[in-house]
């Protein structure tokens, strides 16, 4: 019985040993020309990330200089959200059947841009709108368990009323 428990302990301590030296030599950066083209796919917006890192315990994915671009009927010149930082943490037995829930996401000093068109529309309600508009065959769950927003600015422009 003894040699079972030392052997178990030994399997779990490898494992332990390889996810640490996984998160340490592996660069998430290497991937940020593909991550951006797919979250530009899925928002239908521009996107620009900065520096990205991954942390193991708890798992996280974070994000340096996060900017996602207005729809250009809105506004060309200033981004939708502006974030210095992005921290995204998520719970791992899900993601084996195919489902994502996320534990929390961060926003360390976010800018948002509001605005409403002439006609009453927002520029945030045609965020993802061409993904929406084509049916999925892989449908997948998406679950937030807490958001966070830490010294953010919130912009709010109402061109229908013609109020800042």
């Amino acid at each position: 019985m003894r040699k079972v428990g030392m052997a178990i302990g030994a399997v779990v301590l490898v494992l332990i040993v390889a996810m640490v030296v996984f998160a340490a030599t592996f660069n998430v950066n290497q991937y940020r020309s593909r991550i951006q083209v797919e979250l530009e796919k899925r928002l239908d917006r521009k996107v620009s990330l900065g520096d990205m890192h991954l942390g193991l315990f708890p798992p996280r994915f974070q994000v340096q200089n996060l900017s996602i671009a207005d729809d250009l009927k809105f506004n060309a010149a200033k981004p939708f959200v502006e974030a210095q930082g992005l921290d995204i943490s998520i719970k791992l037995l899900p993601l084996l059947h195919k489902s994502v829930e996320i534990s929390s996401v961060s926003l360390q000093r976010p800018s948002v841009e509001l605005i409403k068109d002439a006609q009453g529309m927002w520029n945030f309600s045609t965020v993802g709108a061409r993904q929406k508009a084509a049916p999925s065959q892989d449908k997948q769950q998406f679950s937030l368990g807490e958001l966070a927003i830490q010294d953010g600015q919130v912009a709010i422009t109402d061109q229908q009323a013609r109020k800042p």
